[in-house]
């Protein structure tokens, strides 16, 4: 055989594996697998789910988010669409081959998009968004509309029902019934959620403008040697979130300490939540804590959740850590003499420790306990102490990670606070918490749910994420900043000795008739207003669910 004829054997196979391909079907999985395929390489070279769906989900929340700051185009959108579909149904374009093979490679990437939608949505987004699925649906109508034709049961001379045409006929109708609900927000006849308050609490983070020093801490050497990749980067610090007070008379401030959640130790990722602390007056201490970390036997060790706890052999190589990084705040920043970066900023005004706010989000707050057991150990928060646990995750079992203290401060407010669709950690741990702190400060303790209110656009779904600024929204507004500023309004307060203040927030944190209230929706429907129950309300039981 010739070179010639080699070629042409060549060219033959492969011509039959491209005919084998050109089957609608064929192409229809080829462009679902291409546009699942990053995904797919992830959890191989991870071997974990949440690793390699993590990126896509960040991706899903963007696109979300941009949808909804661009929602006015919507109607052009669906007009583009609308011509598309009568310009692919013209002869000329309709009986191409490989329009038709673009179209149908196009809907296996749409099906694709649509699974992954609906696993985010089962297990994160938990129905928050309307715009994404509603534009994927558009999509695939047109590609179904565009490439097949009106849905019908049989095609011209045809006896039997194609079993092609009755999967047309579902898939338009699924498609129809994913539009349906985003019609109305599309097109501007959906309520829209209140706005944030414009002055008051919740308002924008104020009077104060911020300034950020990073001050890094030596890790223990027990940590530093079991570090995972996903952290191996980072230059782990305690950021030190300042309010500008060179031209202010004050003589001191309050101390915040702010624990990040679980694979989260990106400050930029709670700096909304750190300004509406720092910009009243307060000095807000972001410790950076590993949490990446793999101790010897992890990988064979079976951990036990039980009442809002758990034994992760993690726990005690974080506590080690966090430990590390209040010494180093408490030696290098709180000690004799503020260091000159920080007195840049605070210019006379010193740091008080007697005054201290203490909290976290997810994981972070329940290592809250251990900057509490510091706290008492050194004699912080004696004056005013504020606790904040948002969507907490089980705080550790083991007995000697168990708090320490004999009683808190008589003036200590704690707020546990879950959200109703966190498929994170749900509601027990913070509801246990809730019931620790009630039985030594009663109703001093509150335990708040932030319930969802999908009744407009955009839906107001309270997520495990709810605190952070990609999940900044109105309810965030509204559950979340407001408290957060009455606690902070508070605390100065209680520094200043400004007892009109003091009384004032102290009220607004527990009081339910000041508290709860959520706002109204535009066409005047009351927001869901927040679930309050105070001290050793039974029914917090009813939230113990693990």
């Amino acid at each position: 055989m010739d070179e010639h004829e080699g070629s042409s054997v060549e060219e033959t196979t492969l011509n039959n594996i491209l005919n084998k391909l050109d089957t609608t079907p064929r192409l229809i999985l080829l462009g679902f697998l291409f546009t699942s395929m990053p995904i797919l390489f992830r959890l191989i070279f991870t071997g974990s789910i949440l690793s390699a769906i993590w990126p896509h989900a960040v991706n899903t929340l963007e696109w979300t988010m941009w949808a909804r700051g661009h929602v006015k185009f919507m109607p052009l959108f669906f007009f583009i669409l609308a011509c598309a579909v009568y310009v692919l149904r013209q002869p000329k374009v309709v009986n191409v081959r490989w329009v038709q093979r673009a179209l149908d490679i196009f809907a296996g990437s749409l099906l694709c998009m649509l699974t992954l939608y609906f696993l985010l949505d089962v297990f994160y987004l938990r129905g928050a968004f309307l715009l994404l699925p509603t534009t994927y649906a558009a999509l695939f109508l047109t590609v179904l509309t565009g490439r097949f034709g009106s849905p019908r049961l049989r095609t011209l001379g045809q006896s039997k029902i194609a079993p092609s045409r009755l999967l047309h006929i579902i898939a338009v109708f699924s498609c129809s019934w994913l539009l349906l609900p985003g019609l109305p927000a599309s097109f501007g006849f959906a309520p829209s959620p209140p706005e944030a308050p414009e002055i008051g609490y919740g308002a924008q983070p104020g009077p104060f403008s911020v300034d950020v020093i990073q001050f890094p801490y030596e890790l223990p050497a027990e940590v530093e040697e079991i570090r995972g990749e996903t952290e191996s980067a980072i230059d782990f610090s305690i950021y030190l979130y300042l309010p500008n007070l060179k031209d202010v008379y004050l003589s001191e401030i309050p101390l915040a300490i702010l624990l990040h959640g679980f694979l989260y130790p990106d400050q930029d990722a709670y700096t909304d939540w750190i300004h509406h602390l720092a910009a009243k007056g307060i000095a807000v201490a972001f410790i950076q804590y590993p949490s990446d970390i793999w101790p010897k036997g992890v990988d064979e060790f079976s951990p036990t959740e039980k009442a809002g706890m758990s034994d992760f052999m993690q726990h005690t190589y974080r506590n080690l850590s966090i430990r590390a990084a209040l010494d180093t705040l408490d030696r290098e920043i709180l000690g004799e003499g503020l260091p000159e970066t920080v007195q840049s900023i605070l210019g006379k005004v010193s740091i008080s420790t007697d005054e201290v706010w203490i909290g976290g989000h997810s994981l972070g707050a329940s290592y809250s306990f251990f900057v509490v057991n510091y706290a008492m150990e050194k004699g912080w928060g004696q004056s005013a102490l504020m606790i904040d646990l948002e969507s907490p995750a089980p705080r550790p079992s083991q007995p000697n990670l168990q708090p320490t203290w004999s009683s808190l401060p008589n003036n200590t407010i704690i707020h546990s606070v879950v959200t109703q669709d966190d498929m994170s950690v749900g509601s027990c741990a913070g509801a246990f918490m809730h019931d620790y702190f009630a039985e030594d400060v009663g109703n001093n303790s509150v335990f708040i749910e932030v319930p969802s209110d999908k009744y407009g656009f955009p839906r107001m779904v309270a997520s495990h994420y709810l605190q952070t600024n990609p999940a900044h929204d109105a309810l965030a507004d509204w559950a979340f900043y407001r408290r957060i500023d009455a606690q902070a309004d508070w605390l100065t307060a209680e520094t200043r000795n400004d007892t009109i203040t003091i009384d004032w927030a102290r009220n607004y944190l527990l009081d339910e008739a000041m508290l709860a209230p959520m706002g109204q929706w535009s066409d005047g429907t009351p927001v869901l207003a927040l679930n309050l129950f105070f001290g050793e309300d039974v029914r917090v039981k009813e939230y113990q669910d693990c």
